[in-house]
């Protein structure tokens, strides 16, 4: 495997130190994006989320144009010999040698962009889902956005491998539902469709707001038990469009004229 850093080629990461600030702090941010056959999948979508995100934490968004975006993950595909891969682009705060601590003065920051190869969109029917007993989210200016201090997403996925369950629904610290452990939660009620609002403190997913582009959905701060009495539940990230089956062993409809369309989004 091969990398970009700092728009150049790299065989071995080396540039880790003991001053490296997303190592330290996981002050920074990413984005995962999917390939198909040498297209960037919402391109536009990515780069617009992301400099929203350098914005958010304070880093200079004007120096990531979408030339550079486009360029970086262009060229660590053709590194690779890849045309079809899931890539990260990984951005975080330079280390400067005035930084003290937390205390930095800089706006300037290093990325990295590493590729899986051959990762397809799929569409996949999970037994059942399940409300996180360990996780809540807290709503912030930068809750939306993929920072690098993702412990609540792996303490979730570390929760529902021991309760081997598909997945789990997080709940912020208002005792509202927000998300899943890696992905935007979806409902249908009475033929409406339902999903968190941002505030909620979930991600402002890609597939999320395309989503909300193409269909008349509300944004719905809801409870776990007023969850429960949807007709249907899915959620959506990038890479998959998971449909449950049950939640909490309550049977849900995993066929809706609405999930049917919606399926198309994640379609090569």
């Amino acid at each position: 495997m091969k990398y970009i850093y700092n728009s150049e080629p790299v065989d071995k990461i080396e540039f880790l130190t003991p001053n490296n600030r997303s190592f330290l702090f996981g002050d920074g941010v990413f984005e995962t994006i999917l390939v198909l056959q040498n297209e960037i999948r919402f391109l536009e979508q990515h780069h617009t989320r992301f400099t929203a995100a350098m914005k958010a934490i304070g880093l200079n968004s004007s120096k990531l144009t979408r030339e550079l975006f486009t360029k970086s993950i262009s060229s660590a595909l053709e590194i690779n010999s890849s045309a079809t891969a899931r890539v990260k682009f990984m951005l975080w705060r330079k280390e400067t040698p005035d930084q003290v601590g937390y205390r930095t003065y800089t706006s300037d920051f290093d990325f990295l962009v590493s590729i899986k190869n051959n990762v397809n969109p799929v569409i996949i029917e999970s037994s059942n889902l399940g409300l996180s007993h360990k996780v809540q989210l807290s709503p912030s200016p930068f809750s939306a956005y993929k920072t690098m201090n993702s412990l609540p997403y792996v303490l979730a996925s570390i929760e529902r491998s021991e309760r081997e369950i598909d997945d789990l629904v997080l709940m912020n610290v208002k005792g509202n539902v927000s998300e899943c452990s890696s992905s935007n939660l979806f409902w249908i009620k009475e033929n409406n469709l339902f999903t968190s609002p941002l505030d909620s403190g979930c991600i402002a997913g890609i597939m999320r707001s395309a989503i909300l582009d193409q269909y008349n959905v509300f944004e719905e701060n809801t409870s776990y038990d007023a969850l429960k009495g949807a007709e249907a539940i899915f959620s959506t990230n990038v890479a998959r469009l998971q449909i449950f089956k049950s939640i909490d062993k309550k049977a849900l409809e995993t066929s809706h004229k609405l999930i049917d369309e919606i399926k198309q989004l994640w379609a090569p």
